[in-house]
């Protein structure tokens, strides 16, 4: 008898290594798969595939837990930060409401906080601990609900060397020389780089004219301004 499990976020890139993993396992699987998007081929490699909303919209989770009850799924693998927290408060419900165990750890312990900075004083390490002109460098993704009180749901927060400024997210306009990720305006010069996803050096001009509003892009150089980086390399980089 096969066991049905879900994979949210089916379309995600890390997903493909999931579902590779699922494939060449010798149990016998039903694999369901499940994700906001539809430009991917995750959903298509699974045994049924269901576009879903996106985790920060309020039919997220009674869609989910909706699957769960249609397919009998027993088991929930989650792919991606904010349906990850989603999932994670409710995994109790889903379980009485369906009889599907979610695999993630509690909520309040999925946003991991480090001091890179080495102060062996500070032990466990948190937001107390932070402080005005610290270097900050944070993972996780954006929040499209216009009601949230946070603009991103953290899933790694670091302390860390603030010699150069690592800034990655989504560009919301450009216009060479200066692109703008997550209101913050990035400057270029004639010494900065630009670099393909494969990581190839390539024009100012190659890159402006391939760039677009809402490509994932990582500029890294050193603040001029509460608001300002000049960059010594801007690369494209691949959304998970």
């Amino acid at each position: 008898m096969s066991v049905s499990i879900l994979l949210t976020g089916a379309n995600g890139l890390m997903a493909h290594f999931i579902l590779k993993a699922l494939k060449a396992s010798a149990l016998d699987l039903r694999i369901i798969g499940c994700d906001h998007g539809t430009l991917g081929a995750g959903l298509l490699r699974t045994h049924v595939g269901y576009v879903v909303p996106s985790a920060s919209e309020e039919a997220y989770l009674p869609r989910v837990i909706d699957i769960c009850r249609r397919e009998n799924v027993r088991l929930v693998l989650v792919h991606g930060a904010e349906e990850r927290h989603i999932l994670a408060q409710n995994k109790d419900t889903i379980l009485s409401e369906t009889g599907a165990f979610v695999v993630t750890p509690p909520d309040d312990i999925l946003t991991r906080i480090e001091d890179k900075f080495a102060n062996p004083s500070i032990e466990p390490f948190t937001l107390a601990d932070l402080g005005p002109d610290d270097f900050v460098r944070m993972r996780g993704s954006e929040l499209a609900d216009p009601a949230a009180t946070a603009d991103l749901l953290a899933a790694l927060l670091e302390r860390d060397d603030p010699r150069d400024t690592e800034l990655q997210g989504f560009v919301e306009s450009a216009l060479n020389p200066t692109l703008t990720i997550l209101g913050v305006t990035i400057e270029s010069n004639g010494a900065t780089v630009f670099r393909t996803l494969d990581g190839s050096a390539i024009s100012a001009g190659d890159f402006f004219s391939q760039v677009q509003a809402g490509d994932l892009v990582k500029a890294i150089g050193a603040e001029i301004g509460p608001t300002t980086i000049l960059a010594d390399e801007v690369q494209f980089e691949l959304e998970f």
